[in-house]
């Protein structure tokens, strides 16, 4: 068979093309509206209980996979588990399990779950062999995950947001009472003595757990200080204010230790707390959980922890969690449960303003991990953000000593408790205020951040942001029945996000708002104002390129009106390839040079340049197998390297 070798030479170049182009394109976002099967798997039945398709037991076996690997690479070193039921489970089944030679360590009350504190992995398949058991999952470790940060979310008033802060209304959380489930609160801080309603310790099942358990790890303390605390003595800025405030300096204290003086535990010890919580409810009047404590594996939200913290809410409580300080796609539990109000973190940049807030880079982004049912909207979390770098708050002081001090702390944890806060100025506002309706006001009255994730789930919604940053003043505007707060949606139409520019590129996003009119958009390129219109929907800009150094920019166009504010945020990579990356000038951007682009378009270059000079030879050598003489075909003599033309019995 006679090869055509032209077209394969030229489909070979045209692989190699295809290959080198490709990453320069955007994989297509995954749909949750479209079927499984369109990307090959199986459909899953959303009808079906959570055991049948959680996200640890893949191959359905009834234990999870984390346990599986454990057999494996650790079968001799005991691990705490949950023997989940199909129902609650009683002492029938307690009593089961300690038949087969395992020590039962609590039958939780908000899961249908039972702790067995100490199993070796390999005698995990025989708890199979008991009745009722759905699921045997892993009870994994869990982590410990305020000067300007008050008056930046809108709660205490300043001169930068006065009279438009909820303090200005005159609510401060008095009387509103909040579980803190941490390493224990030093409740005779300065900044929180007389703040203590009860307490409980369930670190450790082997130690009383009743009483008021003290805080020998810090944690707990600063973070009750970020929600609750009143400052103390602290006036540092001489203006006869404490500094040191929380966002609501009026609410009390439940005291529930659920982290070790060393920082650390596992799940079932949220868990145990919740419990204890649900139970005393109204014995305290606990209406707010604020959990600053997570698993740092990614949860779906269908395990045990997760399940517990979901009932709490059923049970009338506002849950707040932290989003977790992995800085990657996805969330440990309870941040991962449905019903929750996932908090993610900024960094405030030690200013009162907003403008310059930016996702800190910790800060775990969306979206969860899918459950498979068929609810799209449970998996777009965090909910929303509040500043958690840097947060000055209570530091605890030794065991039996008034604390007096202050630290600094970052992560999500801080994050958590100023939302917590604001969540009792809502219901000193409105206390008849549901769980649900809570966390719809705070997402709606949110300031809107971030690329949306997928205008047809919500056109507010960013992987990063969720529904943008936390806003005290309109979210106890809504508390109060008051009007929806202006949402302004803001679109920046081109560039793309992702998108490589070059030469000079046009800027160009809009703003839609449901009420009043647009006042200002400004356009900034990596956190630098480059333009600013007033009264017009529209924004424009003409941004030389080549005036900057080529790299990844960050682009953010704010605009403001009807008393709300919203951005909108892309990534773009500058690419100018042969051109002489010029220092900035009066209006330029300097970065570093992004080298994989340049080097991806030289190499292209290359390809093109060998391809062409090939295909020109084989041309020429196509040419050369007639003779110019007779017209005769030629014949390539290879010992002489040479073509010979047999009707004219000479060389060509």
């Amino acid at each position: 068979m006679k090869v055509n070798h032209s077209k394969t030479i030229s489909l070979v170049i045209f692989l190699v093309l295809l290959l080198l182009i490709l990453p320069f394109f955007g994989i297509p976002k995954y749909n949750k509206k479209n079927s499984l099967n369109e990307f090959g798997a199986e459909e899953r039945d959303s009808s079906e209980p959570w055991w049948e398709r959680w996200m640890y037991d893949k191959n359905h076996n009834k234990i999870d996979d984390r346990i599986e690997e454990k057999m494996t690479s650790a079968p001799h070193t005991p691990i705490p588990i949950f023997v989940d039921y199909a129902f609650p489970p009683s002492e029938k089944e307690k009593k089961e399990i300690e038949n087969l030679g395992f020590e039962v360590n609590y039958i939780a009350k908000s899961v249908d779950t039972i702790f067995v504190n100490s199993i070796l992995p390999r005698e995990v398949p025989r708890l199979l062999s008991l009745p009722g058991i759905v699921m045997i999952e892993l009870d994994p470790p869990i982590y410990k995950l305020l000067d300007v940060s008050s008056p930046a979310v809108k709660a205490r008033g300043s001169p930068y947001y006065s009279p438009n802060t909820a303090w200005d209304m005159g609510y401060t959380g008095k009387d509103v009472v909040i579980a803190v489930l941490d390493t224990g609160v030093d409740d005779i801080h300065e900044s929180l003595n007389g703040k203590f309603v009860a307490g409980v310790d369930v670190s450790n099942p082997a130690v009383d757990i009743n009483g008021n358990p003290d805080d020998g790890n810090g944690h707990g303390t600063h973070v009750a200080g970020i929600a609750i605390g009143n400052g103390g003595n602290t006036d540092n800025n001489g203006d006869g204010e404490p500094d040191y405030m929380g966002t609501a300096p009026d609410a009390l204290l439940v005291d529930v230790k659920i982290g070790t003086d060393v920082g650390g535990n596992v799940g079932s010890s949220i868990i145990r707390g919740i419990d204890w919580c649900i139970e005393h409810k109204e014995d305290y009047n606990i209406s707010i959980l604020s959990i600053s404590f997570g698993t740092t594996s990614k949860s779906d939200g269908q395990d045990a922890t997760s399940r517990s913290a979901n009932q709490a809410v059923d049970n009338g409580f506002v849950v707040v969690v932290a989003a977790g300080n992995d800085g990657d796609q996805g969330f440990g539990s309870p941040a991962a449960a449905d019903k929750v109000i996932t908090i993610g973190a900024v960094d405030d940049k030690a200013t009162i303003s907003r403008k310059d807030d930016t996702i800190a880079d910790y800060s775990n982004r969306g979206p969860r991990d899918d459950d498979g049912d068929d609810d799209p909207y449970d998996e777009l979390k965090p909910d929303v953000v509040a500043p958690g770098t840097d947060i000055m708050s209570c530091r605890y002081s030794e065991i039996g000593q008034a604390g007096v001090g202050y630290v600094e702390m970052t992560g999500t944890s801080m994050a958590c408790p100023h939302v917590s806060g604001i969540v009792a100025l809502m219901l000193e506002a409105n206390p008849n205020l549901t769980p649900d309706k809570i966390k719809k006001i705070l997402r709606e009255s949110a300031e809107q951040r971030g690329v949306p994730y997928d205008k047809n789930l919500s056109k507010r919604y960013s992987t990063e942001y969720g529904w943008g940053i936390v806003d005290a003043y309109n979210a106890v505007k809504l508390a109060l029945g008051g009007e929806f707060p202006t949402n302004i949606d803001v679109t920046i139409e081109t560039p793309a996000d992702g998108e490589e520019v070059s030469n000079e590129t046009y800027i160009n996003a809009s703003v839609e708002i449901n009420q009043g009119s647009v006042e200002t958009i400004e356009l900034f390129i990596n956190n630098k104002s480059v333009a600013k219109e007033e009264n017009t929907d529209h924004i424009s800009y003409l941004w030389n390129t080549r005036k900057v150094r080529n790299g990844e920019y960050l682009i953010n166009v704010t605009a403001t009106g009807g008393n709300g504010t919203a951005s909108a945020e892309i990534r773009v990579f500058v690419n100018n390839t042969g051109e002489a990356a010029q220092e900035e000038e009066e209006n330029g951007l300097l970065t570093f040079e992004f080298l994989p682009y340049a080097g991806g378009v030289a190499l292209t270059l290359i390809f093109i340049i060998v391809g062409a000079v090939f295909m020109k030879r084989r041309k020429e050598k196509k040419k050369r197998n007639i003779c110019k003489k007779c017209g005769g075909e030629l014949s390539y003599i290879k010992e002489y390297d040479a073509w010979y033309c047999y009707q004219c019995e000479e060389y060509a």
